[in-house]
Formats: C-alpha cells, sequence, structure tokens
C-alpha cells in the first residue's frame, strides 16, 4: 500500500508510517473480534489523516490533484474494518457513524457509494 503513497512517506508522515507497521501487526488478529477490527480502522484513518494533511501542503496543483486521488483511496482502505464491526456487532453506534463519513467523502468515487452514504446516513439518523 505505501509503496504507491510514497510522497506521504518522504514527505513527513513519520506518525503514519509507525502506525502502518502497527497496522500489519494487527491484521493477523482474529477477524471477528470487533475491538480489533475497530482500531484497525482506526489506525487506517489515521494514516489517511497524517497524509491528507501532507497533501494540503503541497503547492503545485497537479501534484496537488494527484496526491488527493491517492489520499481517496487511503480512506477506502478504512471501510472493510468500519462494516466488519457493523456485520460483527450491528449496534456500534462510532463505526456506522465513520462508515456514514467516509461513504459521504468518497461518494463520487463510486456510485454505490453514495448509496451506502445514503444507508448509513438513515441508520445514524434513527439512532
Amino acid at each position: 500500500m505505501f509503496k504507491t503513497f510514497s510522497i506521504f512517506r518522504t514527505e513527513g508522515c513519520s506518525c503514519s508510517g509507525e502506525l502502518y507497521i502497527k497496522h500489519r501487526h494487527f491484521r493477523q488478529q482474529d477477524s471477528t473480534d470487533y475491538i480489533s477490527q475497530y482500531n484497525l480502522g482506526l489506525l487506517q484513518l489515521k494514516i489517511a489523516e497524517d497524509a491528507h494533511k501532507v497533501a494540503n501542503d503541497i503547492p503545485e496543483q497537479k501534484k496537488y490533484d494527484a496526491a488527493i486521488k491517492d489520499l481517496q483511496k487511503l480512506y477506502e482502505e478504512a471501510l472493510p474494518y468500519f462494516t466488519k464491526v457493523v456485520e460483527i456487532k450491528s449496534d456500534e453506534k462510532n463505526s456506522i457513524s465513520y462508515l456514514k463519513e467516509l461513504y459521504f467523502r468518497l461518494r463520487n468515487e463510486k456510485p454505490e457509494y453514495m448509496k451506502k452514504y445514503e444507508e448509513y446516513k438513515a441508520k445514524t439518523d434513527s439512532m
């Protein structure tokens, strides 16, 4: 994953690099443990947020646009973790909220993401 996002690694995202190592280690954990899945999702979000901070400081428009496109992939990688949490524990409010926010952020990437956003928005509205 990180090889394709070298701009983020080389421009001062040391925190994300450390989290990436932890992320890979924790992937070995039991996938039926919703707490581990939740924490993996949070780690992936932290990686994406750190990368977003770096992207915001890119002065050249072409490089900035490319970084933002890559950034969307980082956010997309958090989806399976929070989805798994909701599969295991359907009333986990934080994961439902994260999914709503992620699908909103990614809604222009794929048409089904807008539908997922609406689904999770309805869930959060009914909580």
